[in-house]
């Protein structure tokens, strides 16, 4: 099973909204949240104002609990960004601008936008006194990725405002093999560390880093299959001509 340790370690909000909660619902309803600052918290003998503070203390716990998952759904940082500069003619299509410009050439041919990611993991394994086996005590992963896209200049309006809605859906084409990225990264994260104990520790990190090379390549599978699929990016393609 997965070691809780690790979400507190990475999400330390997580940690302070369990404790908030549970300090607010004992004190209240023990009684013994009666001052602050020499000010009356809620009085026992008025039902409206215990209620009150109930659902200030409510609004409070759901906003912490809101930055909680906020920072959960942003522990990798966004994808960098560079481009390269694209030149259009008044007499070229924009096909034409971005073959000439574009300095992309996976497999022998020319791509419009490209997406790298790398996902690096780090664990560490924990052993039994005398040796009687070994588990994965911690685990966290890395993600760092690059997008490439261009920029067009010298462009009609007619020429930038097709190249504008091209532009949108090549970007969040590329945006998806980011969110592959990230799906790969936080399944190894989870697999690593759902592994169970081994007797022998170099197997265990053996079979480790062997998953996580494994789900890196499922991953960019996953992203070679996706770049054939998306037809409505080749239908912007179209475009172009």
């Amino acid at each position: 099973m997965s070691n809780p340790l690790n979400l507190i370690r990475f999400h330390p909000l997580l940690l302070f909204s369990a404790v908030f909660f549970i300090v607010v619902v004992v004190s209240l309803f023990q009684g013994r949240v009666t001052r602050r600052f020499a000010t009356p918290v809620y009085r026992a003998d008025d039902p409206t104002s215990f209620w009150n503070y109930i659902a200030l203390y409510a609004v409070l716990g759901t906003v912490s609990l809101f930055f909680t998952v906020k920072n959960w759904s942003t522990k990798f940082d966004p994808p960098e960004y560079s481009w390269y500069i694209a030149t259009a003619k008044p007499e070229q299509s924009l096909e034409m601008v971005l073959q000439a410009a574009s300095n992309i050439h996976p497999n022998g041919g020319t791509a419009y936008g490209l997406t790298n990611w790398y996902v690096n993991w780090h664990f560490q394994w924990s052993q039994e006194k005398h040796g009687n086996g070994c588990w994965i005590s911690s685990v966290y992963t890395t993600l760092n990725s690059r997008i490439v896209l261009p920029r067009l200049v010298n462009a009609t309006s007619a020429q930038q405002e097709k190249f504008n809605i091209f532009f949108d859906a090549l970007r969040l084409h590329q945006l998806a093999h980011y969110e592959f990225g990230k799906s790969a990264a936080l399944e190894i994260e989870r697999k690593i560390s759902d592994l169970p104990k081994m007797q022998d520790c170099m197997v265990l990190e053996a079979t480790a880093n062997a998953l996580g090379e494994k789900i890196i390549k499922d991953y960019q599978t996953k992203g070679r299959a996706y770049d054939i699929s998306n037809t409505f990016l080749q239908s912007q393609h179209a475009m172009l001509e």
